[in-house]
């Protein structure tokens, strides 16, 4: 379809998915984004009697760097002297520790107040999805969604509420069918009630349509060819054109984009909220369902994942009739699936699985089990529909061929 492909080609992992093929928010409507938008909520974080140095004996031990460590770091030293002017400006309170859970290379991480409680500090690699992010948050906090406390962001660090519970991809670790089903239907709600909220807030109007242009679309399509280059299982032939009008963007609404398990934190009282806005966008509805049914977080239950589809489709469809909706999602979600596994593909390279799992610091022989988990769901999802179904034994042969790597 193209003369010159798109460097993007070169990558087993579509480096460009996330973003759309943008590496910022491309054509904002900053003026809509802004328009009517409530001054911040002075959030009260009033002091109390808790001792200082009681407090950081007590800080988790996923701090990265202890105050009475030899090894303790002047730039640290020098950043929480920072972050804590910052917050002793905008919060009335100061910061004693940073906590980084999901690792230093994080642009997102914990400072612990010297009250006892903490909050969330996200500092994006670019300004401009940190504006674009405390602004769809402060939109859709208007209408009480499902989403993080904002509490202030100064032009670079936007500080926000630390949810209470645990992650819906750690939650989902070992659960029930029941309890998978229980939770899956949770975050459906959520993303639906966000949904109805931005339809209701126009946000369509205000942020980017990504993933339209066609070069992005043919890389995602393109993913399984690769694959099997590298897998050295050629793939099947599809459809191509068949698939590219089935993905084509018809109606672009608001959504979250990367709602995986591991960006919602599934509360003590089960509800379930969603984090990380820095990336959502104009997209198929659908999309989110996919990005969520269709993760290396979620666990293997297929029964119970049909009965989430056909209760939760309708809503999803945005307009669409039942049959469409059912092929969009079916054909998205084997290439979602796909994307997947190929990222892990390329974070693993060369080394063996046990090297690899050792280096990303996980349980032998998860991050291989999850691979081949990706497979079962993208050979399952293949057979559902003509155009992907040539694909459906084929994925059961990269299953295969992946212990071997």
């Amino acid at each position: 379809m193209t003369s010159q492909p798109p460097k993007i080609y070169d990558q087993l992992h579509f480096g460009e998915y996330l973003d759309g093929g943008y590496q910022r928010p491309p054509l904002l409507n900053w003026s809509a984004l802004q328009l009517d938008l409530p001054a911040y909520t002075q959030y009260q974080f009033k002091k109390t009697n808790v001792n200082s140095k009681t407090l950081l004996n007590q800080i988790s031990t996923d701090t990265i760097y202890n105050r009475d460590s030899e090894s303790f770091p002047e730039d640290y030293k020098e950043q929480l002297k920072g972050y804590s002017h910052i917050c002793q400006q905008l919060l009335g309170q100061k910061v004693i520790a940073m906590e980084f859970p999901g690792g230093t290379h994080r642009s997102s991480f914990r400072l612990v107040l010297d009250n006892g409680r903490s909050v969330i500090a996200s500092r994006r690699f670019d300004p401009g999805r940190s504006f674009y992010e405390s602004l769809v948050m402060r939109r859709l906090q208007k209408h009480h969604a499902p989403i993080p406390k904002h509490y202030a962001y100064n032009g670079l660090i936007m500080l926000q509420e630390e949810l209470p519970g645990i992650r819906l991809s750690e939650a989902l670790k070992n659960c029930s069918e029941e309890q998978y089903t229980k939770m899956l239907g949770k975050a459906l709600n959520s993303l639906l009630d966000i949904h109805n909220i931005a339809k209701k807030d126009a946000l369509t109007e205000a942020v980017p349509v990504i993933g339209c242009e066609p070069d992005w679309l043919i890389s995602l399509i393109d993913r399984t060819a690769l694959l099997g280059n590298y897998m050295k299982i050629p793939s099947p032939k599809i459809p191509v054109r068949q698939i590219y009008d089935c993905l084509l963007l018809l109606k672009p609404a608001f959504i979250k984009w990367d709602a995986r398990p591991g960006n919602a934190m599934l509360g003590d009282d089960g509800s379930v909220k969603w984090f990380d806005w820095e990336h959502c966008c104009a997209r198929n509805p659908m999309d989110d369902m996919a990005w969520l049914l269709c993760d290396d977080a979620v666990p293997d239950h297929p029964e119970a994942e049909d009965q989430l589809i056909d209760t939760y489709l309708p809503n999803f469809a945005d307009g669409r009739n039942l049959e469409d909706a059912r092929t969009y999602l079916d054909v998205f979600g084997v290439h979602h699936a796909c994307i997947r596994l190929c990222r892990i593909l390329d974070e693993k390279d060369l080394d063996s699985w046990i090297a690899y799992e050792n280096r990303v610091s996980v349980q032998p022989g998860s991050q291989l089990e999850i691979a081949q988990q990706l497979c079962k769901r993208a050979s399952r999802w293949a057979g559902k529909n003509e155009m992907t179904a040539p694909l459906e034994d084929w994925f059961l042969q990269i299953k295969n061929r992946l212990i071997r790597l």
